[in-house]
């Protein structure tokens, strides 16, 4: 569960794991009212093979998810879809199971990159906080790879 002003959204299993994929899907409840009524109810999606790690709003209160193969993902209220904003794995190789998503603004991610073989961070020593900017992923527009060849797209 995670909150953010008057909403409260729940992330649950809506059935069983099938090939090593979860079905999951996100409630997005106004609790403002006495009869808490649900916004929105749809599919919340992960990387195959993986779990979510975190959930959250953003300051400006759109809702992001996070799996453990790095895949950072927004809902958009408006067009009623996920989006993929920062693939971790493909950017930070070699941090992306070290994540602990602290925030996320409109453009950034403030988040702490925690000790190998750490399932939270520290709270012994201190924890630095990293900025990233986000950005959906996107295809190289100059050149792309097939079969082997290297196409230059003009």
């Amino acid at each position: 569960m995670i909150g953010y002003e008057n909403f409260l959204a729940v992330v649950y299993h809506a059935g069983p794991a099938f090939l090593s994929s979860q079905s999951m899907r996100i409630k997005i409840i106004n609790i403002a009212t006495r009869d808490c009524k649900t916004m929105i109810d749809v599919e919340c999606p992960i990387s195959p093979s993986s779990i979510m790690t975190w959930a959250g709003f953003s300051e400006e209160g759109q809702v992001f998810t996070y799996d453990s193969m790095g895949v950072l993902r927004s809902f958009s209220y408006t067009e009623q879809q996920w989006t993929v904003r920062l693939d971790f794995k493909h950017r930070y190789n070699s941090i992306y199971k070290q994540v602990w998503i602290v925030g996320v603004y409109e453009s950034e991610i403030l988040f702490i990159e925690m000790p190998k073989d750490h399932d939270a961070p520290s709270l012994i020593a201190r924890n630095t906080t990293r900025r990233v900017k986000m950005s959906s992923p996107l295809l190289d527009i100059d050149t792309e790879i097939v079969d082997g060849k290297e196409l230059t797209l003009a």
